[in-house]
């Protein structure tokens, strides 16, 4: 039996893990994967009991263990299964990590708030290096040599690696549930501040030059449209977002030639419309040639960097890369249509009841703070599942980290008797 003293210096340890987390996905990859390894072997053994995993398991983690085994089979079936087999594996630490996640929110009743205020320094610091970037127009890799107007992008403490955009929107709707359901704790000054460092982050990502990133951030803010509560206050600040948003849209020729001019020029080639640019329309056409010799099952996960390279798929010079760029396309060409069918319907699925909750049905005045709560979190996992545009690896620990990061937070709303999204859905 643990003794209350270490029992709760174990518990301010897994907070401190959980708090961190979000920080060491900016600096170290290494430590994000050392912190999910630690949160889940913990997680593991406090809870080995079939009766205690039960208590996690839903519909989506049901599809999620299908979807699993179907990776497993797909990458046994590989020509490549060796390449296949370790990435179809290691994807299963993934649900581990959402369980760990549920298990310590569950436990600890002050983690939420605490992880918003530790979001909203994370994005304000954020914010202060992109400005420092700009001004000085040299990026935070502490080398001096990438040049902001060479680049038309700001990194902020990111670095060479360009995913500021990317992680400022795709943690977005957490942030927004985060602030939601504890608004009320919180005093006049900290909801000022953290109304600005929000609107700022709009901003930030417009200038971070990702122009996926700043389509995600437009879809979060015209789904809002229907989540507000219309009167003078709310339409009044929507206004001035938008009036800002024109500003800085026409002040910054060169970064509005980026986001618009020059993604409407890389999808024409030659007078034809093609699938975003010549690289991605390569890349989209040798996955669909491996898709046609392996329409079941796919080529096996991770396997489109090997096979993109053989003369019956390559469609030209520009073909090979990591990963076709489209997660729809790339599980297709990996896994087959059976392996794309789950998070395609659950994409579908997430539309629709976004569209049913917030147009069709008529909610009880209750259970709005819920249903807007529940609203951000399918924007949340329709943008990490998006399949109509431009993507990275959909096997990429990364990007899978956040979006498992923010199943873990759901799993626990859902179950929470403060929250009552279950009886919305």
């Amino acid at each position: 039996m643990i003794k209350p003293d270490k029992s709760k210096k174990l518990s301010d340890f897994y907070n401190y893990l959980v708090l961190l987390f979000p920080i060491s996905l900016i600096f170290s990859n290494l430590i994000s994967e050392l912190i999910l390894g630690i949160l889940i072997f913990s997680f593991l053994m406090k809870n080995s009991s079939i009766s205690k995993l039960k208590s996690y398991i839903n519909f989506f983690v049901k599809l999620f263990f299908i979807f699993f085994f179907i990776l497993i089979i797909s990458s046994l079936l590989s020509e490549n299964i060796a390449l296949s087999i370790k990435k179809s594996i290691s994807y299963l630490r993934f649900i581990l990590f959402s369980f760990a996640i549920c298990w310590i929110l569950d436990n600890q009743k002050k983690l939420l708030i605490n992880l918003l205020k530790t979001f909203i320094l994370i994005i304000f610091f954020l914010q202060l290096g992109g400005l420092f970037e700009l001004i000085t127009y040299n990026s935070l890799n502490f080398e001096g040599t990438n040049k902001y107007f060479e680049r038309q992008k700001i990194s902020s403490f990111f670095g060479d690696e360009e995913i500021l955009g990317s992680y400022l929107s795709r943690l977005f709707p957490i942030i927004l549930i985060l602030l939601i359901s504890n608004l009320s704790k919180f005093n006049k000054k900290f909801k000022i501040f953290t109304f600005f460092v929000l609107f700022f982050t709009i901003v930030t990502v417009y200038f971070s030059g990702e122009r996926l990133s700043f389509f995600f951030i437009l879809i979060i803010a015209l789904s809002s449209i229907f989540l507000i509560r219309i009167n003078f206050k709310n339409i009044s600040i929507l206004f001035s977002m938008f009036l800002f948003f024109i500003f800085i849209t026409l002040f910054f020729e060169e970064q509005r030639k980026r986001i618009f001019d020059y993604t409407l020029s890389q999808m024409k080639s030659e007078n034809k419309i093609i699938f975003y640019s010549s690289d991605h329309h390569a890349h989209f056409t040798t996955a669909y040639n491996i898709f046609l010799d392996n329409k079941i099952l796919g080529a096996g996960p991770n396997t489109f960097r090997k096979n993109c390279n053989l003369d019956k798929y390559k469609s030209s010079e520009l073909a090979c890369s990591t990963h076709p760029h489209n997660y729809f396309i790339q599980l297709l060409s990996e896994t087959g249509i059976v392996g794309a069918i789950i998070p395609t319907f659950s994409f579908l699925y997430f539309l629709y009841l976004f569209t049913y909750l917030n147009i069709f049905k008529k909610n009880k005045p209750k259970y709005i703070n819920d249903k807007v709560i529940l609203s951000y979190f399918l924007i949340f996992f329709i943008i990490c599942l998006m399949p109509l545009t431009p993507n990275g690896n959909f096997f990429n620990n990364w990007t899978n980290m956040i979006m498992f990061f923010g199943f873990g937070i759901y799993l626990h709303c859902f179950k929470s008797d403060k929250f009552n999204l279950n009886k919305l859905v």
